[in-house]
């Protein structure tokens, strides 16, 4: 305890002297300890050190009616020696931009339906040290060289699908399907991307409140490929073909799936309501529904439902009554 007391004392003694020799003292040792501090940083900046620095690479000017269907690096690093004090500032205090390599003047080689070409990255060895300004020697690139390979551009024509999420206002209904105008585009990239494209959607789009035909345009969604397909057009024309409808009603026989049994239901009609566009009512007829039941293997339930397997496409089933029959099985043909 006591050589504790007497540390903390002697710690309080240089934190907070009392004595006025001992307090100038001190002071003249921290402005030297400083002194001695700055002149050896100094000293330290002022030899040549090799250090190393990341560039971002900037790909310019592609060459025309090509892809390029490999990944090149993204990055360049080079190995510098200079003084300290340009090093710190090129490192700490300055902005890096993004290296441009303009591939407008490769020398393609052909081979195997590719295009490739190789750069030299020691050509921007003067332009980098030109671009900062600094005296100083480039010691090494990483990557030495660059590698590309191209594909020719092709085009392919496909389909477009509508992807619309639609509501409507009171008995409005579609009264046929949504249309593309154009209904096909044209999607352009290299050739081993086309053949994975066989259609294209629209982006998801909601249109509420549909009270009659109108038209809207979507934007034609890209296949996740990297972006590297371009699409002519991007945006295309849907008509959505809205109209009234109207409800009728229609009774209909009930039939059995399985025709090697003759079967009773109870009761042998059932009624079908249903939605129609006004314009289409009268082109009803009861020959363009059929309404069936599927008759059990374990003849102890004694219901099934009645299911609607034909109806014109331009109807809305909305209703049976009953969804549900009874039956009896008469004989087994």
């Amino acid at each position: 305890m006591k050589s504790e007391t007497s540390v903390i004392g002697k710690l309080r003694k240089v934190i907070t002297p009392q004595d006025d020799r001992f307090r100038f003292k001190l002071y003249v040792f921290l402005v030297c300890l400083g002194i001695s501090i700055f002149l050896w940083f100094l000293i330290a900046l002022s030899k040549e050190s090799v250090s190393t620095l990341e560039y971002p690479i900037r790909y310019t000017n592609m060459p025309e009616d090509m892809m390029m269907v490999n990944h090149p690096d993204s990055t360049l690093t080079f190995r510098v020696a200079s003084g300290g004090f340009e090093m710190i500032t090129l490192k700490y205090l300055s902005r890096r931009k993004p290296i441009d390599i303009d591939l407008s003047n490769l020398n393609l080689e052909e081979k195997a339906g590719y295009f490739t070409a190789t750069f030299s990255t020691s050509r921007l060895s003067k332009e980098l040290l030109a671009k900062n300004k600094f005296s100083e020697e480039l010691v090494s690139i990483s990557p030495e060289n660059l590698y590309f390979r191209f594909e020719p551009l092709v085009g392919k024509k496909v389909p477009v699908i509508p992807n619309l999420t639609l509501s409507f206002q009171g008995l409005y209904r579609l009264s046929d399907s949504v249309r593309a105008n154009p209904d096909s585009v044209l999607v352009v990239g290299a050739r081993q991307m086309l053949d994975q494209i066989r259609f294209v959607e629209t982006e998801d789009k909601a249109v509420k409140n549909i009270s009659g035909p109108m038209k809207v345009m979507a934007d034609i969604r890209s296949p996740e490929l990297n972006g590297q397909l371009k699409m002519v057009p991007q945006q295309v024309e849907l008509t959505i073909n809205a109209e009234k409808f109207t409800e009728a009603t229609i009774e209909l026989e009930v039939e059995t799936e399985q025709n090697d049994v003759r079967v009773k239901t109870f009761p042998e009609r059932v009624k079908v309501t249903y939605l129609v566009a006004l314009k289409n009512y009268n082109r009803i007829d009861a020959g363009m529904f059929r309404a069936i039941v599927s008759i059990p293997q374990d003849q102890s339930i004694s219901q099934v439902p009645v299911k609607i397997v034909a109806r014109p496409s331009f109807t809305e089933i909305t209703k049976i009554e009953p969804e549900q029959v009874e039956y009896l099985v008469l004989s087994n043909d």
